[in-house]
């Protein structure tokens, strides 16, 4: 599965416009287990252009729960981005009201 994102943002010392995209793709290797890399970068107003690259995993180990962990590695290929970081973290999904369709199924 792959992920394409793009969107506008705000720099929080500067409060200037960021240019922010990625590229994602996931790949499920087991039983709620997906490997997954990213590309992705930044572009604030009047700074160089920030990139990066992650490869992680998310597990997934409750398929009957919306609960998913997750860990990577991230490479900054460009001079503003730190050289390597971790990343550490923990997902919850939930359902903010009920569609259309499941309406009219009752």
């Amino acid at each position: 599965m792959f992920h394409l994102n793009a969107g506008l943002g705000i720099e929080r010392s500067t409060g200037d416009l960021v240019g922010i995209w990625g590229v994602i793709g996931e790949l499920p290797v087991a039983k709620g287990v997906r490997l997954v890399a990213e590309v992705n970068g930044e572009k604030p107003r009047r700074e160089d252009q920030r990139n990066s690259a992650l490869l992680g995993v998310i597990w997934q180990p409750w398929s009957s729960k919306n609960v998913s962990f997750d860990a990577g590695v991230r490479w900054g290929f460009t001079s503003p981005v730190p050289d390597w970081q971790l990343t550490l973290g923990m997902t919850f999904g939930f359902s903010v009201g009920s569609s259309p369709k499941s309406e009219a199924a009752r």
